[in-house]
């Protein structure tokens, strides 16, 4: 077994010494033995890099390349073929975000638009009392009311739902949960993004109760309440 680890601790060095893009170190000072430590690759995977491996802060996972994406093992994440990196631009011209783990336990990457629809639209025009509670899926309460209410009462669901943009048409209004993960991603969106995130409150598709809706404050990252009838910033996105 020693040798074993030897071999593979070996590897890593020699790999490490010879590529441009690996990042991965040896720790050996624990009390119990030593770790590897991955570094990220920002190449595209291919057959050139098939086998390699990499850490990607994005998705909190070490990814493998399989020769056509980078893929997380135990959550089954593949990055889009397009935009391989968090905050990269896609062929399509929006950003990919990140990953969301849904409720189905799916891992979805999601992407967000260059450019932000509103600094200043209300959610809706009138009182709730929506089933838009889910935390998690935004596609899943935008539909909700897309289905079930007068969609020109709801102004940033309807500018979402009707937005056509990179050629897509399946923009919706974000979940706290979604958004948790752009905000943790924004340093690489706003890298390429037309418009920044910035330290902007954003509409969340949450209702807290009657009259009030969840909001996102990117500039210390908190979820609060607020009154529907608000004008605030509006960030649609969409995932495949």
């Amino acid at each position: 077994m020693i040798r074993v680890f030897v071999m593979i601790v070996g590897f890593f060095v020699m790999y490490a010494s010879h590529s441009a893009h690996a990042q991965t170190s040896f720790d050996g000072s624990g009390a119990n033995g030593g770790s590897i430590i991955l570094g990220y690759d920002s190449r595209d995977c291919d057959g050139t890099i098939e086998g390699a491996i990499r850490y990607n802060s994005g998705s909190s996972c070490a990814e493998f390349c399989d020769g056509t994406a980078w893929r997380c093992p135990n959550s089954g994440c593949a990055a889009p073929a397009s935009c391989s990196n968090v905050g990269d631009v896609c062929s399509d011209g929006s950003l990919f975000a990140g990953f969301v783990l849904y409720s189905n336990s799916s891992c979805e990457p999601i992407f967000v638009t260059a450019t932000t629809q509103s600094t200043g639209i209300q959610y809706s025009s009138t009182s709730l009392n929506d089933s838009t509670d889910d935390v998690i899926d935004g596609r899943t309460n935008h539909n909700w009311i897309v289905a079930n209410r007068t969609l020109s009462d709801y102004p940033a669901v309807e500018m979402c739902e009707n937005l056509t943009d990179h050629g897509r048409s399946d923009w919706y209004v974000p979940t706290s949960g979604e958004f948790n993960v752009i905000y943790a991603n924004k340093s690489a969106i706003d890298a390429n993004a037309t418009d920044p995130i910035g330290s902007n409150d954003f509409w969340l598709s949450l209702e807290w109760y009657d009259e009030q809706q969840h909001l996102f404050y990117s500039e210390n990252a908190s979820v609060s309440a607020t009154n529907n009838t608000g004008l605030n910033y509006l960030r649609c996105i969409r995932r495949d």
